[in-house]
């Protein structure tokens, strides 16, 4: 008995909060992209209102905590820029605004 695994990279959506609250809580406490099917390539950046850049990542499954350089953001919204890849290597990109709640 075989299982084959459909890879369709056209029906794959990735998608990224538009609202999160870094309390510590356990619930929301990071913004962090999620994929319809595995990211093979994730770069996330994050901008404050004056086009500042306060965040980026590289690293796939990894989000953002709310902080700045080691001390935590104030409330606001933010802008995002998410660049992916699933193994097709087809690289996305997805932008928008996320809010930080505290």
């Amino acid at each position: 008995l075989y299982f084959f695994h459909y890879f369709n990279p056209i029906f794959s959506i990735a998608y990224f909060p538009n609202v999160f609250s870094p309390n510590g809580d356990q619930v929301n406490d990071e913004a962090l992209p999620v994929a319809t099917c595995e990211m093979a390539y994730c770069r996330l950046l994050i901008f404050d209102r004056f086009g500042d850049q306060l965040y980026e990542t590289q690293e796939v499954g990894r989000g953002w905590d709310g902080s700045t350089k080691s001390s935590p953001a104030q409330s606001g919204v933010y802008a995002y820029v998410l660049i992916y890849a699933y193994r097709d290597r087809i690289q996305r990109v997805v932008t928008g605004d996320v809010t930080l709640l505290k």
